[in-house]
């Protein structure tokens, strides 16, 4: 069953969405010298207004983000290997205003690189049960200074990056069922343990709330027709921390999300992948007043390159 999923989304900015900087990082357990790559587009849509649990009757504020992800890695011996993803990010924030033109802001730039190295505790790729774990950071590479058409610096929510490096720490966990080897439970953890960025605006020291991921989902494989797709769907859980700036609680950010993901993968060739993946909000506990995300998608492409080539997709549990 193949696992390699295409989004482990994070939000970076303020709001509770935003620049997905841990998708398409961390790649399944494979072969030593073995090669995987990735390159999705990350569509992020919020205009439900919420506050708290309930959302409330405004539909003037809408928001889009959209990035560009690539991924690979590469498996340096049995059990190590190490990740690396980059990102080129497009958003854009209207607000509506009676009888006023609409208030329209937008930029776009490289995002803040990902690294991420891990470790396989189960001996081969081929066991029922693999768990792996890793840590990395992120760090503080992409543009937090871009001006509107007046000369003024951009909030952080609508800069490319954070301008803080991070902690990332990160686990997979993948079981293949006796019974029925095509259908796989998986979970993962990822936790970003975030750091301050001390020239915000010139002077100001601002600190986005940690983040903590928790996915569990179910893989199978389906005939359509003579067509055989990957199928999974994942219960996707998510935790943020207040935001700080000058160390001082910012009340309108944070908050929990629980997100259901189902996604359909096509391996059109034993290298070759084509992926999409829905992520639909079932459940958000908002800190004050903030735009949630309404619907995210992700359409990928996936490459793997193994030592063994009539073997390609034989790593992640066919």
């Amino acid at each position: 069953m193949i696992l390699f999923s295409a989004t482990a989304a994070w939000a970076q900015t303020c709001c509770s969405g935003g620049v997905p900087l841990a998708a398409n990082i961390g790649f399944p357990a494979a072969d030593k010298g073995t090669l995987q790559t990735s390159l999705s587009h990350d569509l992020n849509v919020l205009r439900t207004l919420k506050s708290g649990t309930e959302v409330l009757d405004d539909d003037s504020r809408l928001r889009r983000t959209h990035t560009l992800l690539f991924s690979a890695g590469y498996t340096f011996t049995p059990r190590f290997s190490f990740d690396i993803s980059a990102s080129y990010v497009w958003q854009r924030r209207e607000i509506s205003r009676p009888s006023l033109p609409v208030d329209l802001q937008q930029t776009h730039g490289w995002g803040d690189l990902m690294l991420l190295a891990k470790y396989q505790l189960t001996r081969t790729t081929n066991d029922r049960w693999n768990v792996i774990f890793g840590a990395g950071t992120k760090l503080a590479n992409a543009a937090t200074s871009i001006r509107s058409d007046d000369g003024i610096v951009y909030n952080l929510d609508l800069q490319p990056g954070s301008g803080a490096v991070d902690a990332v720490l990160w686990g997979l966990s993948t079981y293949s069922f006796g019974f029925r080897p095509s259908m796989t439970l998986n979970t993962q953890v990822i936790a970003r343990l975030t750091g301050a960025f001390d020239e915000y605006l010139g002077t100001q020291s601002y600190e986005i709330g940690n983040n903590y991921r928790l996915h569990l989902g179910v893989s199978e494989q389906l005939f359509v027709g003579k067509t055989l797709l990957n199928t999974s769907l994942t219960l996707m859980g998510r935790w943020a921390d207040h935001d700080r700036a000058e160390n001082q609680i910012l009340e309108n950010t944070g908050g929990e999300w629980i997100f259901l993901s189902p996604e359909i993968r096509w391996p059109i060739s034993p290298s070759l992948m084509l992926s999409f993946q829905l992520e639909i909000p079932i459940y958000a506990n908002i800190r004050g007043e903030q735009l949630s995300t309404t619907y995210r998608t992700t359409t990928g492409v996936y490459f793997v390159h193994t030592p063994q080539k009539e073997t390609a997709f034989d790593f992640l549990g066919n």
